[in-house]
């Protein structure tokens, strides 16, 4: 009988450590108040208190808070793993995070214990991060001799493109990556060889600055490419698989891709993947789809539709986002700094308040 008792006494810490544990790794969402930044978690109880002067959101259990005039990394639990110390910090992407820490300039990253891993540096000559997420283990570097190449979480240079002449080089997606030559956009692999060769017009209209990629490469099979003042889409062999038609577009998420069919007007709607229009273009701004759902801007106000173009939270909000880990970040006042949270029947989680 104490045998069996030990034993339920056993199963029941367990099992109250792994629903301690799940807890603490569920995602947290960055709210503001008053100025200062927290976070709540999905069913909208403050789980870390407004007290920071800035904050990211949350990436691979950590997230970049700001105190005073440096950075440092809070966990779930609200606890610092990492020490403000950086004047400027990233969020971390597989295992590394890229920083520069206050009064030594140096731009380098760390693991996710605070620890030195690596600077992007490569011929001894002082290397840019353009992009500096990883993605699928690697991360673009350009230096100041104009050659692109790609360094590993080891902090070793893994494809070399200097014998390219590459002006241009962006993150790794469904293991290609594109790359820009002679003004021409095509595809390399992670031997840095050519599998889609350079004769596109575009790919991106972002700028080379200190950004994130967002909305390049390939997705579901799929990337959106400009050829002779339209956008299409080309599989993996470089085929184009929808013909070039669109004024705008996007990559496509969940089976749909937004795209505009009048740039004057900039109207989208979305198709599907065999470049059928699934959603008639009629709405000033859209997102993508993201859990079934995407916003659009309908008379100056935002709501959100599913897949069928239908309206499933009615448009009242000045701004949103897409969908992540069950809510949409919107707004209600032009400010950035004033958002709550909704669930997708468009129920406040977490509603403004300053």
């Amino acid at each position: 009988m104490k045998r069996i008792v030990l034993l339920l006494v056993i199963i029941t810490s367990f099992l109250m450590s792994s629903v301690a544990f799940a807890q603490s790794q569920s995602y947290l969402f960055l709210i503001s108040e008053k100025g200062k930044f927290g976070y709540i978690d999905e069913y909208g109880k403050v789980v870390v208190k407004p007290t920071y002067d800035d904050a990211e959101e949350f990436s691979e259990g950590l997230a970049a808070v700001k105190v005073g005039d440096v950075w440092g990394y809070i966990n779930g639990n609200g606890e610092m793993d990492i020490e403000p110390q950086f004047e400027q910090a990233w969020p971390f992407s597989e295992g590394l995070a890229y920083t520069s820490v206050r009064n030594y300039g140096q731009l380098e990253y760390i693991d996710k214990s605070g620890e030195f891993a690596f600077f992007p540096d490569f011929d001894d000559s002082q290397s840019i991060v353009f992009s500096p997420e990883f993605s699928e283990g690697l991360v673009p570097i350009w230096d100041n001799n104009k050659k692109w190449g790609y360094f590993n979480n080891f902090g070793q240079l893994k494809i070399k493109l200097a014998k390219l002449e590459v002006e241009n080089a962006l993150s790794f997606s469904e293991g290609l990556a594109f790359i820009k030559v002679n003004n021409k956009w095509g595809c390399i692999d992670k031997d840095g060889d050519i599998i889609v060769k350079p004769k596109f017009e575009n790919h991106t209209d972002v700028s080379i600055q200190y950004i994130k990629f967002n909305n390049v490469g390939f997705s579901e099979g799929m990337a959106h490419v400009k050829v002779k003042e339209k956008w299409g889409y080309i599989n993996k062999n470089g085929d184009i698989v929808v013909e070039p038609r669109f004024d705008l577009a996007y990559p496509f998420s969940e089976g749909l891709a937004k795209v505009s069919m009048d740039t004057n007007r900039a109207r989208w709607g979305y198709i599907n993947n065999a470049g059928q229009l699934a959603i008639i273009p009629k709405f000033w701004d859209a997102g993508n789809f993201s859990e079934g759902l995407a916003y659009v801007r309908i008379k100056g106000k935002y709501g959100f539709i599913n897949k069928g173009g239908k309206l499933q939270v009615r448009p009242q909000y000045t701004w949103a986002e897409d969908f992540k880990n069950g809510l949409a970040r919107v707004g209600l006042e032009e400010s950035k700094n004033k958002w709550g949270y909704i669930d997708r029947a468009g129920e406040w989680i977490w509603k403004p308040i300053n």
